[in-house]
């Protein structure tokens, strides 16, 4: 990943795994979506969202949190602005809050059609 500003990131992964880490932003890269950068704890997640502001555009949300970690998380982006891409199953969330999902173990196919259905692949 090219070290960026924290202000120039458009598009958050948040998973505690490098490895599913490095593939999401490269699926990213393949899809002309970023930059992108990629974080693996919940003060980092949350420092970059702020950093992001509006330009944040998609936020690929994975990381093994507690429920009140996530929350505060999520409740940190504006879905108006925002694309919410969830990695397995959250309580809190449904398709119909406009988020999409991938369930792991996933492939670059299961993202791709996650990242069209909330309308960011090019």
């Amino acid at each position: 990943m090219t070290d960026l500003n924290d202000a120039d990131t458009t598009a958050l992964v948040v998973t505690n795994s490098v490895l599913e880490g490095e593939d999401l932003l490269e699926i990213l890269e393949t899809q002309g979506i970023g930059p992108a950068r990629h974080v693996r704890d919940f003060e980092t997640a949350l420092r970059e969202i702020a950093c992001s502001g509006d330009r944040l555009k998609l936020l690929i949300f994975g990381l093994n949190t507690r429920a009140d970690e996530a929350a505060v998380l999520l409740a940190a982006v504006d879905p108006a602005k925002t694309a919410l891409l969830l990695i397995d199953d959250s309580p809190h969330l449904s398709s119909s809050d406009g988020a999409g999902f991938v369930a792991r173990p996933f492939t670059t196919e299961d993202v791709i059609a996650a990242l069209t259905q909330v309308c960011l692949s090019t």
